[in-house]
């Protein structure tokens, strides 16, 4: 029907009898349950005020703000799927130390509604009200990936700090124009890269520290078995940047976690498809050097068993090796330590949180830092050219 009306081959407008006033609401739809007569497939309600489209405002009050204390005022900025199963709900339980005090989307009854879920002051679908609101310390921007760099920018201008999901750009020329504000403006940020944070990565992360003084270079072989998506899909649009950019990220952040070096030399490959080069970046081997001497691979597919785990990771060194399977479970091998489980997936997401309200609260470096961030968001950049 959507392709029909963008053909022309079905024009909406033919249908409609008559336009109604506002005030006239009444009538309209008395005209469309007429049972004499010519009775019309379709009429349209205008809105107007004072001869002038009617101005909507993008704020609505869910109750009084009052001023902060103690706690960090949070807004949050993009209420999609992301945010309401992670950074909402993990908000909520710390809740000692953020308070959530708006809600900004684009969709209106979205940013109420969670606005009223989660006990913000506000709603809004101006994301520039959160950011002159005095009450507001930290902004987490979970919008589309196009956004971010922008809000991010914005952000730390109006002088609040920011947690940003990935991607932390999009592009080269985006990601200089941030580092350079963030430069600038030296508010605390960190993009999202919840994996080092998780329990699996940081008690292995521990045991390679304690060894670092013998350690030898790091074998990793990543594999993630990522869910199918359909060529239209958002995340392989402008607004998504694809999955490499989008997604990856993640990964190569976690190597540099774990290596603690920068990384040399990129080696792509992808599968070849006649279904084209979107294929190729769904699924590709990525080999990763690093100055440190050490081999980290990224098996990243989309042809998967939907059975198998999306995430599995193997570290090798000095004798020793550690298997974290989809970061419910830590499995130790020629080293000394227990080996870790949990019932639930956990990939750092709140512990994230705990450690930025930290960095804010004392004031000292941040989680990750910058130059950190960078390195992981331009290896996405190598990966992404070379399958180009």
């Amino acid at each position: 029907y959507l392709r029909l009306i963008d053909d022309g081959k079905v024009d909406f407008k033919t249908l409609v009898d008559r336009i109604y006033p506002l005030d006239e609401a009444a009538k309209a739809y008395e005209s469309l349950g007429r049972h004499e007569g010519r009775r019309p497939l379709a009429v349209l309600l205008e809105y107007k005020e004072e001869g002038k489209p009617a101005k909507l405002e993008p704020r609505v009050e869910i109750h009084p703000t009052t001023k902060i204390t103690g706690r960090i005022g949070v807004a949050v900025v993009g209420a999609g799927n992301f945010a309401q199963a992670f950074h909402l709900p993990n908000l909520k339980s710390l809740s000692t130390k953020y308070q959530i005090v708006a809600i900004a989307d684009t969709v209106g009854t979205v940013a109420k509604s969670t606005a009223k879920r989660y006990d913000a002051s506000y709603a809004t679908t101006d994301y520039r009200e959160v950011l002159a609101d005095d009450n507001v310390d930290m902004v987490v921007i979970s919008t589309r990936h196009h956004l971010h760099a922008k809000i991010a920018m914005e952000t730390s201008k109006a002088g609040k700090a920011v947690l940003c999901e990935k991607p932390m750009a999009m592009n080269e020329e985006e990601l200089d124009e941030l580092v350079g504000v963030l430069q600038e403006t030296k508010v605390p940020y960190m993009v999202g890269f919840n994996r080092r944070f998780s329990p699996a990565a940081v008690r292995v992360k521990k045991i390679l520290s304690g060894a670092s003084s013998g350690r030898t270079p790091l074998v990793v072989n990543y594999r993630v078995n990522t869910e199918h998506l359909p060529p239209d899909h958002w995340v392989f649009s402008e607004e998504g940047g694809g999955r490499i950019i989008g997604e990856a990220c993640h990964m190569f952040d976690l190597f540099n976690y774990f290596t603690g070096s920068t990384v040399e030399s990129v080696d792509v490959k992808g599968i070849s498809s006649p279904r084209g080069q979107a294929v190729r970046k769904d699924s590709f081997a990525a080999v990763l050097k690093y100055a440190d001497g050490s081999v980290c691979t990224l098996i990243y597919t989309s042809v998967g068993a939907d059975e198998l785990g999306k995430e599995y990771i193997e570290i090798h060194c000095g004798s020793s090796s550690f298997i974290i399977d989809n970061f419910k479970s830590l499995a130790l091998y020629g080293v000394k330590g227990e080996h870790w489980k949990s019932r639930a997936i956990q990939k750092g997401h709140l512990e994230e949180l705990i450690a930025f309200e930290e960095c804010m609260r004392g004031g000292g470096a941040l989680p990750i830092p910058l130059e950190e961030l960078v390195s992981a968001t331009r290896t996405s950049y190598l990966v992404e050219n070379s399958l180009s």
